[in-house]
């Protein structure tokens, strides 16, 4: 098990090192040695980088929503700020590969919905509370606030929590695997000394294999070019854009100009 965790692990680190160039990836010869080694200024100029190349090549990225079932959060709370919520939903979709809708307290049904999680404010209730039959999962966001922590310490509890709510409700109960935020947590003391901020990729199994039987899909992210050859791309918004948007459109006009040219047989 330990070996194959690390062999996910590294592929999880070769996929974080690929560039895109036009329609083709390329994976550049970053070693997890070398992630590891750089900056939190390193890495995000890296992925600077890659956008600016992204943005030049492909025009940018359109995502189109999913037309299957979502997972439903209803943010009845305040600690938390809603942006670090939908950052935190915007991951789980790109990691999981599933649908997370963020609305507010009172807001109008939506017949997609597959699984519903609440996050709210009583002091009186507990951290978690988990209901697999109905679909439905609970975060107190207040019971991680009692000993008044600073910002930073009751947002990286909050992501940690909000990994444990979403996967429990989905499937994925305790782990024994290190690191991985679904281990036993009694206490915020043993949260705050948990490393890891989201599971593992075992983990990620149990919870992709229940978004399939509920019919979870992720919503669908194309570069700018794959819209246009796909002739479902808005009206281009910048010069690149409107760049790939006449060319495409040229290219389809005009045809293939170099058709693949098979040999017949040799005859022997």
């Amino acid at each position: 098990m330990k070996k194959a965790l690390i062999v996910i692990c590294t592929i999880v680190g070769l996929l974080i090192s690929i560039e895109m160039h036009g329609d083709v990836t390329k994976v550049k010869k970053l070693s997890n040695e070398q992630l590891r080694k750089m900056t939190s200024l390193e890495k995000e100029r890296l992925m600077k980088e890659r956008r600016a190349r992204a943005e030049r090549n492909l025009g940018g990225f359109l995502v189109f929503p999913s037309t299957g079932n979502v997972v439903r959060v209803v943010n009845d709370q305040r600690l938390v700020d809603k942006e670090m919520v939908l950052r935190l939903s915007d991951m789980m979709c790109h990691t999981i590969g599933m649908s997370i809708e963020v609305v507010e307290a009172g807001a109008a049904p939506n017949p997609r919905e597959a699984v519903r999680i609440y996050l709210v404010e009583k002091s009186d209730a507990p951290v978690l509370l988990i209901a697999p039959e109905d679909k439905e999962g609970t975060l107190n966001v207040s019971r991680l606030s009692t000993d008044k922590p600073d910002r930073k310490l009751l947002d990286d509890r909050f992501a940690k929590e909000y990994w444990r709510v979403m996967g429990m409700t989905l499937g994925s109960f305790i782990s024994n695997l290190s690191p991985c935020i679904m281990r036993n947590i009694f206490s915020l003391k043993d949260l705050d000394a948990e490393p890891s901020v989201c599971p593992s990729p075992v983990v990620y199994d149990k919870i992709q294999q229940t978004c399939r039987k509920l019919g979870i899909t992720r919503p669908r992210r194309i570069s700018y070019r794959r819209a246009c050859l796909e002739g479902i791309a808005p009206a281009p918004t910048n010069d690149i854009q409107k760049a790939i948007w006449e060319q495409v459109k040229a290219d389809k006009e005009r045809g293939p100009t170099n058709p693949l040219t098979i040999p017949p047989p040799k005859r022997k």
